[in-house]
């Protein structure tokens, strides 16, 4: 057996199947999915459901959505954002709002040159020290 054990994050927190913390990110991933297939149907979508599918930010709020896994005391929707950033699978962008890197869309080459403008450049800085996981790959 494995057991996950993050003394510095959740100290009171031993998980005896890691499959539930893979679990949970891919149910953000999937759900992150179908929102994005059903975009051509007339669901309405809160504010948090739009930025979650368009631009891949969570919230504590919205991640409390996807109850299964959570046990108040043990482990909660809080917990994991605080796991998944002192992994560096998600940053904070913002009071209560994080980014999750491996949740944005790619755009294939032609669309980067399409989008591209001549001299314009991109400065980007974190200022906990390290870059998310998934936000730059080249």
């Amino acid at each position: 057996n494995m057991f996950l054990y993050y003394p510095e994050v959740l100290p009171k927190t031993v998980f005896c199947d890691p499959q539930v913390v893979l679990t949970k990110v891919t149910e953000l991933v999937q759900y992150q999915h179908e929102l994005r297939d059903n975009l051509e149907g007339n669901v309405a979508v809160s504010s948090n459901l739009v930025k979650f599918r368009d631009r891949g930010l969570l919230s504590v709020e919205l991640l409390r959505e996807f109850p299964k896994h959570y046990r108040e005391g043990l482990f909660t929707a809080q917990d994991l954002v605080q796991l998944l950033v002192s992994r560096g699978a998600v940053a904070m962008i913002g009071e209560g709002e994080y980014l999750m890197p491996a949740l944005l869309r790619h755009l294939d080459p032609t669309q980067v040159s399409e989008n591209l403008q001549g001299g314009a450049s991109l400065m980007i800085r974190f200022t906990h020290g390290y870059i998310p996981s998934g936000l730059f790959c080249c």
